[in-house]
């Protein structure tokens, strides 16, 4: 700052005039150490500013109002700056429960490399699959509520406090929301050689048929399973589940027959569908999906209290600060945003979110307190099913 003010002094241009074609030549101002408390110094942290007794001074010689406005705007970029080194000021963790080259995963990477270039610092990602999604969550329990190690989970949790009632930690109590980053239509799509084109038909063989129709799911508590057994719940029917060890292997399922439906997340069912491998009958979520925007919704095909989505969303350890929890939803929302993360995201047959804290906290209660209701009855002792 003192060496553009004595820039200034000596003759420059400054919005495009010669200083010394308006001003007469004066002394160059001593900068004696700021005394203002280091978190209101508007001239920057551990920055120079002339004293009251000194800007006397400079108003007394006539300071042009030009200089005076180049040096208060100099005040105000310094202070940008010394905001712009709070939190974070290291590396941040994103821990998520899905595995590498996982749906979870993929969306994760797409928003920490936009998200890195907002805070202007490293995000990792750490996949800690397995057990129903549950070993992530424990991870970010033990390390320090101070924002640098968050959590990316999705709906398995919510359905996880009633399916695992000996969980090692509380979704509610132990974690603050930060944003829902995005939702996961899923689709309900049969092979081909089922005789049935709409969810009424589906629902009509089913109960022709009761304990013959069966779906494919990833294991229970994933979203393939709780998006059958909420329609299972919602009209009233009996699809009967049979379980894979992951998503790729129960879409195998379906596609060969083997199965006869499946709520399938929309990213993975849209290449069959398009090569008719695969017949959609209805999208699980309130409103149509514009990538098959031909396909109708679960509600509109005569279930009207049906609705689901597979939800991602982002928490830090209960305690964390707000500021810095305001800070990472913010860098969110920024980055959901831009029209290249939302073309990505879409590509994969995610819909950006980016939430406020409070609403997404309400909306993971809710989640909660409705997989509980359907889930319950299907709970034996131990978390078993």
């Amino acid at each position: 700052m003192a060496a553009l003010v004595v820039a200034i002094f000596m003759g420059g241009t400054v919005g495009g005039v010669r200083t010394s074609d308006r001003v007469r030549p004066v002394p160059v101002i001593r900068l004696a150490p700021c005394t203002c408390p280091p978190r209101y110094d508007l001239w920057g942290d551990q920055r120079a500013c002339p004293s009251p007794r000194e800007l006397a001074v400079a108003r007394s010689m006539d300071m042009p109002v030009a200089i005076r406005s180049a040096c208060v705007t100099i005040g105000f970029l310094s202070a940008a700056g010394a905001v712009a080194q709070g939190y974070p000021t290291k590396a941040v963790r994103l821990v998520t429960d899905g595995s590498a080259g996982g749906g979870g995963d993929v969306l994760a990477r797409i928003v920490v490399a936009e998200l890195a270039k907002v805070l202007n610092q490293q995000v990792i990602v750490e996949n800690r699959p397995g057990a129903g999604g549950t070993l992530a969550p424990p991870v970010v329990l033990r390390a320090p509520a101070d924002g640098y190690t968050l959590l990316q989970i999705t709906v398995a949790a919510a359905a996880n406090v009633t399916l695992r009632p000996n969980l090692p930690y509380d979704l509610l109590n132990d974690f603050s929301a930060i944003s829902q980053v995005a939702s996961g239509p899923a689709v309900v799509v049969v092979h081909p050689s089922l005789p049935v084109r709409s969810i009424k038909e589906l629902i009509a063989l089913t109960r022709a048929r009761p304990g013959e129709v069966n779906y494919s799911s990833a294991g229970t508590g994933s979203s393939t399973f709780l998006g059958a057994e909420l329609f299972n719940h919602a009209a009233r029917v009996n699809l009967v589940q049979v379980a894979y060890r992951g998503g790729a292997p129960a879409l195998v399922g379906v596609v060969s027959g083997e199965t006869a439906v499946m709520f399938s997340p929309l990213g993975s069912s849209l290449p069959l569908l398009n090569r008719g491998a695969l017949r959609a009958l209805a999208v699980t979520t309130s409103g149509r999906v514009p990538a098959i925007a031909n396909v109708p919704t679960v509600a509109e095909s005569g279930v009207p209290a049906y609705e689901f989505s597979n939800w991602y969303g982002w928490f830090a350890r209960a305690g964390t600060p707000g500021d810095s929890i305001n800070t990472i939803q913010s860098a969110l929302v920024s980055v959901l945003g831009r029209p290249n993360v939302a073309q990505r995201l879409s590509d994969l047959g995610y819909l950006p979110v980016g939430s406020k804290p409070g609403e997404f906290a309400a909306y993971v209660k809710e989640n909660v307190d409705r997989l509980r209701t359907v889930l319950q009855p299907q709970r034996r002792p131990g978390g078993a099913r």
